[in-house]
């Protein structure tokens, strides 16, 4: 399959540029938090005119402690230069003030005059400048993916280091050290294979390992944010090891335990990571990251009523805090509540209209309505400023799907079969795409075509839950219940979806295992009473348990429930 592909950093770098002056102001302050800097305050006005920080390092040598004074400058750049002019007055002016280091942050790259500028004062005089600029201020937003995704809720948190372009490895290690006065010693040697990703990783890995003469608390900060590198090469125990290190000398970091409860939950391990929040929550009961990623976690394992109250306590403290919007209109919606999610979205107008993901969440609340068109037009809004959105694209076939069910069945199967199979020539990597051609197959009875489908996407997806579902579907399709059930094992484990728990249910019921189907159903419908389908599988396994009357009822609950459509494509 092809690579994921993301944005590329100098792609970031307009993307921080669209950033209004306060939300990039509040992103350095974030950025400096989760590297452990103390006492962050704004300091007046710059010479540039925008708001500049101060904030203190504190470093034990021994039994020494040794505070620095910092002074950071933090401006975003359009394609002017970033030259030592921009900044010369206020470093003289930092130097007078007796401050030790003045750092520049920004997402555009310096000259290389401007870097011997700041070489050739450097060597004359005891304010240190430092450059976090341009690719060096991406990183620095990489290592800290709560944050990026925070402020970039519409962008996926690239990996830091490019697998593809190994002896980058070794600058952007290089950069790290530098931040916190730290040299590296790698020793590549003559046999080294630079090219080989793991070869350099395990250089790197000794070198941190065998770091001395460095004082503890830096050495536990340069442990939290190499993880992200590791992580980035798809090597978990070495990312989660160097955490674990970070944690044994620093145990109340909240941003390691971030970093650590991220990680666990991007390999499915929920408990675990749930557990890394628990942590942070009982340091800082206010951190509405760790609410809202524990909202999250709940969300996945199924468990609704409480990740809704994560949440909401979440949005007590951010209303605005856009990642919990998301996660609050997405619970509201597995709840059966997606009017209330609706409008909970639209009361966050701000956020929704500049957020990709809201508005096609709310394309997906729209499909979850049945309110078709509406869903369409909305859609038909994304395509037209991007024709080549694929997650636009994906809807569109979906609500055509969800139209063929009530009009011109082969007309909208078709329709949707054709934006479907433009996903995956798009992209061979969008699983949904793969699941939901598999659903337009298994919608005309073509089940051989379903099965070729799906038993290709779990080659390519083999732990991707909706294609887990899909494969069971098909099985179950196929008469063969019992395979079927240990996908949507599987699948529900991963994610919890209504969907899922109802297919399951199935499976159970045409293996005559009446009470699992129940419990299932019932399971559903403590969460979401007016579910047609659970109440349609409790009244199909009540007749075999020899009772009729309760059957009746539940037919009769299934009938009142059944979703109508609010409006089609072609009304």
């Amino acid at each position: 399959m092809n690579q994921k592909k993301f944005k590329t950093r100098d792609e970031w770098k307009k993307l921080i540029l669209n950033l209004s002056d306060q939300a990039f102001q509040e992103l350095c302050y974030d950025i400096l938090r989760g590297n452990n800097f103390q006492n962050i305050k704004p300091r007046g006005k710059g010479a540039d005119g925008g708001r500049d920080i101060e904030a203190e390092s504190v470093q034990k040598l021994g039994k020494e402690t040794i505070t620095q004074k910092i002074w950071f400058q933090c401006k975003r750049y359009d394609e002017t230069p970033l030259n030592y002019k921009a900044f010369s007055t206020e470093v003289i002016k930092a130097q007078n003030e007796g401050i030790d280091r003045y750092v520049v942050m920004s997402n555009k790259d310096m000259t290389s005059d401007t870097k011997t500028e700041i070489e050739k004062w450097n060597k004359s005089n005891k304010c240190q400048v430092s450059d976090w600029t341009g690719t060096i201020f991406i990183d620095m937003l990489w290592e800290l993916p709560n944050i990026c995704k925070t402020y970039f809720l519409d962008e996926e948190v690239p990996p830091l280091v490019d697998s593809s372009a190994p002896q980058t490895i070794i600058q952007q290690s290089a950069n790290l050290g530098e931040r916190f006065g730290v040299e590296f010693h790698l020793q590549v040697k003559k046999e080294t294979n630079i090219n080989n990703p793991n070869e350099l990783a395990d250089i790197l890995k000794d070198a941190l390992i065998g770091l001395k003469d460095v004082d503890i608390n830096i050495k536990a900060l340069i442990y939290q944010k190499i993880s992200m590198f590791f992580f980035s090469l798809e090597r978990v125990e070495d990312a989660l090891m160097f955490l674990n290190k970070s944690l044994e000398i620093t145990p109340k970091n909240q941003e390691a335990l971030l970093t650590k409860g991220y990680i666990l939950e991007k390999i499915d391990q929920l408990n675990e990571s749930t557990f890394c929040y628990d942590e942070i929550l009982e340091l800082n009961s206010r951190s509405k990251l760790a609410l809202n990623n524990k909202a999250h976690n709940f969300r996945r394992k199924g468990e609704l009523e409480p990740a809704l109250k994560f949440v909401e306590l979440a949005l007590e403290i951010d209303p605005e805090f856009v990642v919990a919007i998301q996660t609050k209109a997405d619970i509201l919606k597995a709840l059966g509540k997606s009017d209330e999610a609706l409008t909970f979205l639209d009361s966050k107008n701000g956020a929704l209209k500049s957020s990709l993901v809201l508005q096609q969440l709310k394309v997906s609340i729209y499909i979850d309505l049945l309110d078709l068109k509406k869903a369409f037009e909305l859609n038909g809004e994304l395509l037209k400023q991007n024709p080549n959105d694929i997650n636009a694209i994906n809807d569109q076939g979906v609500i055509y799907e969800k139209n063929s069910k009530y009009q011109n069945k082969d007309k909208y199967l078709q329709l949707a079969l054709g934006c479907f199979e433009k996903t995956i020539s798009t992209s061979k990597n969008f699983s949904l795409g793969w699941s939901n051609k598999t659903v337009v197959y298994l919608d005309a009875g073509q089940i051989n075509q379903a099965e070729e489908i799906i038993e290709a996407a779990h080659i390519f997806f083999p732990k991707h839950p909706y294609v887990l579902n899909k494969k069971g579907a098909v099985l179950l399709a196929c008469n063969r219940p019992k395979e079927a059930l240990k996908y949507f094992d599987k699948a529900l484990s991963l994610n919890y979806q209504e969907e899922f728990l109802v297919d399951r249910a199935s499976a159970y019921l045409a293996m005559s295992q009446w009470n699992q189907a129940l419990e299932d159903a019932d399971r559903i419908l403590k969460m979401n009473p007016k579910n047609s389908d659970a109440w349609l599988v409790k009244a199909k396994a009540s007749i075999p348990l020899r009772e009729p009357s309760k059957a009746k009822i539940y037919e009769k609950k299934a009938k009142e429930c059944q979703k109508k459509p609010r409006s089609l494509l072609e009304d």
